[in-house]
């Protein structure tokens, strides 16, 4: 999934986007006569597009909003989107089921639903999805209701608990994100089936996953230490379970394919979403809008993709699949791999025994005294999935199936009896109870020196940080061996993170690689290591503060003193989100490090590039570091009239501006040197969310941000690739004035794409480089 499609809200393949709404994925829709299940995030039915018309009066479509024990991250039909899913459903004609452990709340989102719908059908059913005792007794009262089923929304979960057990032993968040739900899902499969059978209408599986799934265990799923506290770590414990969820669907998707059920499974991502979640962690609630705000979402647009996925006409047959944005995306290898799924899906039943097999039939016994034979009950089961032990050896002894009973360990979750010798087994270790007051984020002080954050050298400190390094443009064919007789070089931040990674992949590459640096020491170092690992490595360090214009004019006059050619200058240094601070020329921090020292120093040494690349015949190349950032700017784009409007000043959007202006200068750089026919071109580019040093000033924000988004971070190699791609990829020769993320050309906005204001930009730049001459 892109982030600017995310970001953004442009529409996907499916003609929907994160942007879209569960109104709209579901406009046109008629539900009426159907019923509905979820266990969380919810969907409605179509009768006018998906549903043939004389059987719509027969369509139920089951909806359980579950409500997991005191989940930050829960989506459960009290609150959020639950509540948004259940109003949709209800708008939409269904006879919406809330499932709901708090029936209060669960009551006040009923009467709300009525209160705008008075048409509404809506009831409610008590579960906590954490308990299997509480999912079982849920099927049972749903089962006695003798409605059909057509719609299963596996949607509860809880996010980053410390850790803890279920009242089954097993730990929190692998019990009800997605355990909980495989138990669900089979005690009403066999409804499922019959009902598509009968219907002849599709029915549908949908788990609530999340893009979390590509940050689980190195191994995936830790069968063998699921329930070991001194390996647990919340968030690749959540990762797990998130994972587990897309393997679930998988594996019944391919069961429910090969006996041929008219049942699909699928699993999505609804994207971060804006609810109370933190009400009571507001700290991290305060880091989370600082950092995520662009990629969030309101209720509605997250309620979209599992509505989408639930009920569109063009998702009839579509099977294992997962979906974010209301389209269908790809997942990490682990998420594909069927063997892994296929054993998740055995270490469930075996956790839980829930072979529907048994289930079904001992219910029976259970509830109507039919005999059991010895045939029927040869299969593992466990006390936590059957009815009293009393109940079960009375019926089976009596049928004369072979009957054990053991003694069961206290405070262990062991097998208490067997049928026909097969004894079946639980991994959990013991039982603990249930804290209901699970707390969202544990912020340590002892947190690894390293950041996250969004931009190539942005730190909070507002002082710049090491700036840049020269990298001679290889020749046309990109082969070291067939670069011009004297090295060439061009500007990337040097001392730290990707500058350092990219002066190193350069030189690697055989360019003359010059960094240009604030801190010399911090910039040598860097040079040693690199000459360290590549002896053959030409590294050069020259000093340079990028929010001073005295110290880049300095820099310039000492690299063209040097007569080196230049091919390539990476404008990549930068701060971000700084308290309001002016530079030494009097203008804004933010933007006269992030813009304005580029704009300068890029003037100042392309002469010399449009020389080289006329020269050599090589294509000169300018990459300037921007940021998806540049979506979030002042409402007018660049403040030219209130730069430096303290009042007025905003860190964030400051931030947006300082990016904006990068891509402005980068496009009109662009016309201006087509126009007079230069062989060098300009483009912008997106290095995502990366892990350095540079906020190491900044504990909680950090943690708090590696809780929050851990999974969507790069690691610094890969932050480096997309402005070494535009750099130096054969593929780019003749590309200019062009916005890059992932190595790959990427739409911006309306206000990156203004000509009239990137033209306005430059003008107002260079009045004010040129009032610093004379300084």
């Amino acid at each position: 999934m892109g982030y600017w499609r995310e970001a953004t809200g442009i529409k996907g393949p499916s003609g929907f986007g994160s942007g879209s709404t569960a109104e709209q994925v579901t406009e046109g829709i008629d539900a009426s006569g159907l019923t509905v299940i979820i266990t969380g995030l919810s969907s409605a039915l179509s009768k006018s597009e998906f549903f043939s018309p004389d059987l719509v009066a027969e369509l139920i479509h089951l909806v359980c909003f579950l409500f997991p024990p005191s989940s930050p991250r829960l989506l459960g039909a009290s609150s959020g989107i639950g509540a948004e899913t259940a109003r949709v459903l209800a708008l939409r004609g269904a006879h919406v089921i809330i499932g709901a452990r708090n029936l209060e709340a669960a009551n006040n989102v009923k009467q709300s639903i009525l209160e705008g719908i008075p048409s509404a059908r809506v009831d409610i059913i008590q579960i906590d999805v954490s308990s299997l005792k509480s999912v079982r007794a849920f099927a049972n009262k749903f089962l006695a209701m003798n409605l059909p089923l057509n719609i299963l929304i596996n949607n509860a979960g809880v996010m980053y608990c410390p850790f803890q057990l279920s009242e089954d032993g097993v730990e929190l968040q692998f019990a009800t994100n997605h355990l909980g739900h495989f138990l669900l899902t089979n005690l009403l499969l066999e409804k499922m089936k019959t009902t598509a059978t009968k219907t002849g209408i599709e029915g549908r599986i949908v788990n609530l996953s999340s893009i979390a799934h590509i940050g689980p265990y190195r191994e995936g799923i830790k069968f063998d230490k699921l329930n070991d506290p001194t390996v647990y770590n919340d968030k690749s414990a959540y990762g797990q379970s998130k994972l587990a969820n897309i393997l679930h669907s998988n594996e019944l998707a391919r069961r429910l394919k090969a006996e041929g059920a008219n049942v699909t499974a699928n699993s999505v991502h609804p994207g971060l979403v804006r609810t109370n979640l933190g009400r009571h962690s507001p700290i991290f609630m305060a880091v989370l809008k600082t950092v995520m705000y662009i990629l969030w979402k309101n209720i509605p647009q997250g309620t979209a993709t599992s509505c989408y996925v639930a009920v569109h006409p063009s998702l009839k047959g579509v099977s294992g699949k997962y979906f974010a944005d209301s389209n269908e995306e790809k997942t990490t290898d682990m998420a594909r791999d069927a063997a892994l799924a296929k054993k998740l899906w055995d270490f469930s039943e075996e956790l839980f025994g829930i072979k529907l097999e048994i289930t079904r039939r001992v219910r029976l016994v259970e509830t109507t005294g039919e005999k059991c034979r010895a045939s029927d009950l040869g299969l593992r089961i466990t006390q936590a999935d059957m009815p009293p032990l009393e109940s079960i050896g009375e019926k089976c002894k009596a049928s004369g199936a072979t009957w054990q009973s053991r003694s069961q360990k206290t405070g262990s979750v062991a097998m208490p009896y067997s049928i026909n010798g097969a004894l079946s087994s639980s991994r959990g270790s013991s039982f603990a109870p249930v804290d209901s007051s699970l707390t969202l984020l544990a912020v340590s002080s002892a947190i690894k020196r390293k950041a996250a954050w969004d931009s190539s050298g942005a730190s909070p400190d507002c002082p710049a940080q090491p700036d840049s390094a020269s990298v001679p443009h290889p020749s046309r064919s990109l082969r070291a061996s067939t670069l011009p007789s004297r090295p060439s070089s061009s500007p990337v931040c040097g001392s730290s993170g990707i500058g350092a990674e990219t002066a190193r992949v350069m030189a690697l590459r055989g360019a003359h690689v010059i960094i240009g640096a604030r801190n010399m020491e911090a910039a040598n170092v860097v040079k040693e290591n690199i000459q360290q690992s590549i002896p053959s490595a030409k590294v050069d360090v020259s000093e340079l503060e990028l929010s001073s214009q005295k110290s880049v004019r300095a820099f310039a006059d000492r690299f063209i003193e040097r007569n080196l050619p230049l091919n390539v200058l990476i404008n990549n240094a930068g701060v971000m989100n700084c308290p309001y601070k002016l530079s030494e020329d009097g203008i804004e921090m933010q933007f006269a490090t992030n813009h304005l020292g580029h704009f300068l120093l890029t003037n100042l040494l392309l002469e010399k590039m449009k020389t080289t690349a006329k020269e050599s015949g090589i294509e000169g190349r300018i990459v300037n570091l921007s940021s998806l950032a540049h979506i979030g700017t002042y409402r007018e784009g660049i403040r030219f009239d209130k730069l430096n409007d303290k009042a007025s000043y905003n860190d964030k959007m400051a931030y947006g501006q300082s990016k904006l202006a990068n891509i402005l200068h980068a496009n009109e750089l662009a016309r201006r040197l087509k126009e007079e026919g230069a062989n060098v071109t300009a483009n912008s580019v997106h290095p995502g969310m990366i892990e350095t040093n540079l906020m190491r000033h900044s504990v909680a924000f950090i943690t708090a941000l590696r809780a929050v988004s851990g999974f969507m971070w790069k690691t610094v190699p890969q932050g480096a690739a997309t402005s070494c791609y535009v750099a130096l990829n054969p593929n780019m020769k003749g590309v200019t004035g062009k916005y890059f993320a992932d190595c790959n050309e990427e739409k911006v906005t309306a206000k990156a794409r203004d000509e009239a204001l990137a033209k306005k930009l430059w003008e107002f730049s260079e009045q004010l480089v040129n009032s610093t001459k004379a300084k």
